[in-house]
């Protein structure tokens, strides 16, 4: 891909990053930005530190880091659906300058209209949760350029809303875009 850059929306103390490494060439000057919330930055930061990942770096600003500089690269696993604002087409709006290459995983895509709702994960707690129309999702993405290159089922995740079985998510998703200039 040549990337140099990623932008890794909710991605804990770099755990991509980490379990990525055995298996990808991370190329020299590789800047691998980390969106969390202020605890896991923290913690991230004292990791990386720690373990000389020089290449990782944390912030809890998502605004300012898609309006600060350019990444090629954007990647989220499990975590925009719970933004409050979590639609990439959105984000991808603000930025300054859009990545080429967009990895989402574990998203709740079903056929209906979108909505909110609370979602159970666990000890008693429960989060707002986004649950998307899946052709709209996609289809705002491909409004700014994009082609969705790929599309797979993420059968362990799912989400069942009682008393709405139509509103029942039975496997989250994952996608990959690639701008439309990227062969």
């Amino acid at each position: 891909l040549g990337a140099t850059s990623v932008l890794d929306i909710g991605g804990s103390v770099g755990v991509h990053y980490y379990a990525y490494q055995p298996y990808i060439d991370m190329p020299p000057g590789l800047s691998w930005h980390v969106i969390e919330v202020p605890a896991m930055v923290a913690i991230g930061r004292e990791l990386a530190a720690s373990t000389g990942a020089a290449a990782l770096t944390f912030s809890d600003r998502l605004d300012e880091a898609i309006a600060a500089r350019a990444y090629d690269i954007w990647i989220s696993a499990g975590a925009i659906q719970y933004m409050e604002h979590g639609r990439p087409d959105q984000m991808l709006q603000k930025s300054r300058l859009r990545p080429n290459h967009i990895l989402l995983n574990k998203i709740p895509l079903y056929d209906g209209p979108d909505f909110v709702t609370t979602q159970n994960i666990g000890n008693g707690a429960y989060t707002p949760v986004h649950v998307y129309n899946g052709a709209r999702f996609v289809a705002d993405i491909e409004a700014l350029g994009y082609v969705l290159r790929d599309r797979w089922e993420v059968p362990d995740r799912s989400l069942h809303v009682p008393g709405h079985a139509e509103r029942t998510c039975p496997h989250f998703a994952g996608l990959y875009f690639a701008r439309d200039t990227c062969a």
